[in-house]
């Protein structure tokens, strides 16, 4: 037989042997390709479970170290509180003691000591009390409750700067929500531009009352709704309102850029890689419409203060009293493009001058500007010239 004959035999053996052990090695490649992708699903989702739980671990662990660092603050306070009282009765006592051997003191003067001392020795016990009284309670995963100077406040357990802070001291900013409770009356109007999570919002209800007003500006939505609970919670949800917008003078959308606290968080971009949100801004003509007033306007906008007073001209017009707390900070006028001179001039321009905030007390300090460029940041009160409060806080 011919090869050609032998051909025509083998090929169609050949084609058909072929198409089988190709199609074979088809539906196990199709097989195989399956089974990796669904290993590969498993492998990403046992990743994904395993940050979460590392995560969730991170997060349970500094909640428990901020709990034990308010524990140990307070038995620390609570320690020097009862060391100053010892030390404090001692030395009364050796006073009293060398006046008696000397014949000296007679019982009345004995008591004009004793009375003097004793208002001390109730601050150091009241203090005391107070302080053993001050801890982070977890409401829920992500939000803690603290008793603050300002009242009850609820917090992210995630801004661990602002809860170690609230522990500490009760306050973040002392001496500007001390002026606050001085400048403001019952019935008074306080608007609180940049609120946060609401101290001076919620001292400020606290002296206006139900006859008087609090509007709260946040407009970091979680921020916004944690201070709309803590107004309520204190019983100021009648007079006192949150506006989940950004003070402007628009009102379109904008970026909100977070900072590490939520404190920090500006309408200018803090760095490249800055997480942002959108936010609605609004200008306070708008809010607060005619023949609304101010007595008090505070701004803390990490920069963007010159803005909401373009976007005030009116409510400021019509108030003739109205006295301001502004934030001044040179790295926000870096950010801003603003120099410290027209940043100045654009309240001067509206009748305004100044003096900076005392940040303990809350008294008044005459400074020039070469001082508040090299603090890194300063509240200023700014009021009009000849305005009554200048005579008044001058006699508190």
């Amino acid at each position: 037989m011919g090869i050609r004959p032998v051909k025509r035999i083998l090929r169609p053996a050949a084609v058909r042997s072929r198409h089988y052990l190709t199609k074979d090695l088809q539906g196990r490649a199709s097989i195989e390709t399956n089974h990796l992708v669904h290993v590969s699903h498993q492998i990403e989702s046992r990743l994904r479970h395993a940050v979460e739980a590392h995560a969730s671990a991170i997060v349970h662990e500094i909640k428990r170290d901020i709990q034990a660092l308010a524990a140990e603050m307070v038995l620390q306070m609570q320690a020097d509180s009862e060391f100053l009282r010892r030390d404090l009765e001692l030395n009364t006592s050796k006073v009293l003691r060398h006046l008696e051997s000397n014949d000296v003191a007679s019982s009345a003067t004995k008591d004009v000591i004793a009375a003097s001392i004793q208002p001390q020795l109730d601050r150091i016990e009241a203090y005391a009390a107070m302080s053993s009284r001050r801890s982070a309670v977890a409401i829920g995963t992500d939000v803690v409750l603290i008793n603050s100077m300002s009242g009850y406040v609820l917090c992210s357990s995630h801004d661990v700067e602002a809860v170690a802070g609230l522990i500490d001291s009760g306050d973040l900013e002392r001496g500007t929500r001390l002026l606050i409770e001085r400048l403001l009356s019952a019935g008074d109007t306080f608007v609180d531009v940049g609120a946060n999570i609401g101290l001076h919002s919620l001292a400020a209800a606290r002296v206006v009352g139900p006859s008087g007003r609090v509007v709260a500006i946040e407009p970091f939505a979680p921020t916004a709704k944690l201070l709309a609970r803590s107004l309520s919670m204190n019983g100021y949800s009648d007079f006192a309102k949150v506006f989940e917008v950004a003070a402007s003078d628009s009102a379109e959308s904008a970026s909100l850029y977070l900072g590490p606290m939520s404190g920090h968080h500006s309408l200018i971009a803090l760095s490249e890689d800055s997480e942002e949100v959108s936010v609605q801004m609004r200008r306070l003509d708008d809010l607060l419409p005619a023949p609304e007033t101010a007595a008090l306007i505070k701004i803390d906008v990490e920069g963007a203060e010159l803005a909401v007073l373009r976007g005030a001209k009116a409510l400021i017009g019509r108030s003739p009293e109205v006295a301001l707390i502004a934030e001044f900070g040179p790295t926000h006028l870096g950010r801003s493009g603003a120099s410290t001179t027209t940043w100045l001039e654009a309240f001067s321009d509206l009748g305004f001058c100044w003096k900076r905030i005392e940040p303990m007390t809350g008294t008044l300090e005459v400074v020039t500007i070469e001082d508040l460029e090299c603090s890194p940041s300063s509240n200023l009160l700014f009021a009009r010239v000849g305005a009554p409060l200048w005579d008044h806080l001058a006699n508190v």
